[in-house]
C-alpha cells in the first residue's frame, strides 16, 4: 500500500498519474516532498503512481492523520522536513512504539482489547529493521491505536462486545472532516480548540460564509438524520470546510451546481487525491501549508471580499424536510451560485429506482448493526451503478443520482 511501505530503491519525485495542473496536485506533491506519502510499490520497486481517484481506506486515512498530528506536535522541533524518507519513518515510529500493541490505556475506549480486525504488532518488531518482517504486520496498527487513544477515530461494536475498525473500508467525506476539523468528536464546537483555530483562519481570510454549499443545508441535514444535534454538528463541519476552500475556491470539487448533488458528495467516499488537500488546508504544520496568495484554489482576504464567502450576514435557512428520495426539487433552497434547484417530480422513475434499491440493497441494510462499514462498500458500488444508469438511461430515467445517497443511511 502507498502510505507506508518503504521501497528499497528507485524513489521518484512525482507521481505519473497525478497531472500537474490538477487541483489536488500541489498538495499531493507537498506530502510527497515532506516524505509523508511514498506511492505505490511493486515488489520493492517504486512504481511512481498514486491512484488518485480511488477511495482512500480508513487505515490509509489513519496513517495520514496520525503523521500530520504528530508533525504538528513534534515536527518543527524535530526538523522532520529535513529528514530522509527512512529517517521520517523512524522519527514517527519512535513516537508510536507504545501503540504497536493495544495496551489497556490506548484501548480503554474499545473495551481494553484490540480490534478484531487490526492485529497487534509483535513486541519483537521493535528489534527488527523497517523492512518486510511479518512481525511488523499489519503496517497500520500503530496509527489506528494512536488515533483511537487520542479520540480522533473510533471503531464499531457488533453488539457482543467485539470491536471492529474496518481498515480496508472507505470513509465518507463527512467522516473525514470530523477527523481533521476536530480535536475531539465529543466536545462542543465552541470548546474544541482545533475547530476554533480553523474558524479563526477562515475569518482571517475574509471567508465568513459558505460559497459552495449555500442552499444545500437542508439536504445535508436530511442525509444525516434530519434536524438533530449530530446532523447539525456535521453541517457546521461541512460549512467550515467550505469556508476553508477544501472544495476549491471555485467549487471545482463538485460536478454539479445542484445543491442536492453537492450534499450527496459529502456522504460519498473520500478519494486518495482529496485527503492530502484536506490535511494541508487544516494543519498547523507549516511545511505542509499552502500559501493562499500562491495557490489559485484557495482564496485570500482580498479574493473573498465581495464574493459569497464575504457575506457576514449569512444565516443557515430554517430547517424544512427535503424529501430527497422522491423529489429533486427546490426544497433545498438556492445553490451556491444563486440558482434555484430544479423542481422535478419524477415519481414513476423514482419508483423504478426504489424497486431496484429494494432488491439489491435491502439485504445489506440489515447487516448494518453488525458490520456497519460494509454499507460503505455497497453504497459506493450502488452509487456507481446508478451513475451509469443516469448517464446512459437519462432519457427514460430522469432521476438525480445524488438523491439516492439518502438510501445509504
Amino acid at each position: 500500500m502507498a502510505f507506508l511501505i518503504i521501497p528499497l530503491n528507485g524513489l521518484a519525485d512525482s507521481f505519473s498519474d497525478v497531472p500537474a495542473d490538477a487541483m489536488y496536485s500541489p498538495h499531493i506533491q507537498r506530502f510527497l516532498d515532506q516524505n509523508f506519502i511514498f506511492g505505490e510499490t511493486n515488489f520493492g520497486q517504486f512504481a511512481g503512481t498514486f491512484r488518485p481517484a480511488d477511495p482512500i481506506t480508513r487505515a490509509e486515512y489513519a496513517k495520514l492523520s496520525a503523521v500530520t498530528r504528530l508533525a504538528e506536535q513534534y515536527g518543527s522541533s524535530g526538523r522532520w522536513n529535513t529528514l530522509t524518507k527512512l529517517g521520517l519513518v523512524e522519527a514517527v515510529d519512535s513516537k508510536l512504539k507504545a501503540y504497536y500493541q493495544c495496551a489497556s490505556g490506548s484501548c480503554s475506549r474499545i473495551g481494553n482489547k484490540p480490534f478484531s480486525d487490526v492485529q497487534e504488532k509483535s513486541p519483537e518488531c521493535l528489534e527488527e529493521s523497517l523492512s518486510t518482517s511479518t512481525l511488523c504486520e499489519p503496517w497500520y496498527s500503530q496509527y489506528v491505536y494512536y488515533l483511537v487513544d487520542k479520540g480522533h477515530m473510533d471503531g464499531f461494536e457488533d453488539g457482543s462486545g467485539e470491536y471492529f475498525f474496518f481498515p480496508d473500508s472507505p470513509l465518507s467525506r463527512l467522516e473525514a472532516l470530523e477527523v481533521i476539523l476536530l480535536n475531539s468528536p465529543t466536545a462542543s464546537l465552541s470548546s474544541d480548540r482545533r475547530f476554533q483555530r480553523l474558524t479563526n483562519t477562515a475569518v482571517s481570510r475574509g471567508s465568513l460564509a459558505p460559497k459552495c454549499l449555500e442552499g444545500a443545508e437542508n439536504y445535508i441535514l436530511d442525509f444525516n438524520g434530519g434536524d438533530t444535534s449530530s446532523a447539525n454538528r456535521l453541517l457546521s463541519l461541512a460549512m467550515l470546510a467550505d469556508r476553508l476552500d477544501l472544495f476549491g475556491s471555485d467549487c471545482s470539487a463538485f460536478s454539479s451546481q445542484d445543491p442536492l448533488v453537492r450534499a450527496a458528495y459529502l456522504v460519498s467516499p473520500l478519494t486518495r487525491q482529496e485527503a492530502p488537500r484536506f490535511f494541508a488546508l487544516t494543519t498547523s504544520y507549516s511545511p505542509l501549508q499552502p500559501d493562499p496568495r500562491q495557490d489559485p484554489t484557495v482564496n485570500d482576504a482580498d479574493e473573498n471580499e465581495g464574493s459569497p464567502a464575504g457575506n457576514g450576514n449569512y444565516q443557515p435557512p430554517p430547517y424544512h424536510p427535503t424529501d430527497v428520495l422522491n423529489n429533486g426539487g427546490n426544497n433545498g433552497g438556492n445553490n451556491g451560485n444563486g440558482n434555484n434547484g430544479n423542481n422535478n417530480n419524477n415519481s414513476n422513475n423514482y419508483f423504478i429506482i426504489h424497486c431496484y434499491h429494494f432488491v439489491f440493497f435491502s439485504p445489506f441494510f440489515f447487516l448494518r448493526p453488525v458490520y456497519p462499514h460494509f454499507l460503505h462498500f455497497f453504497a459506493f458500488f450502488e452509487f456507481t451503478v446508478l451513475h451509469f444508469m443516469q448517464t446512459f438511461l437519462s432519457k427514460t430515467l430522469a432521476f438525480k443520482t445524488g438523491s439516492i445517497a439518502m438510501m445509504i443511511f
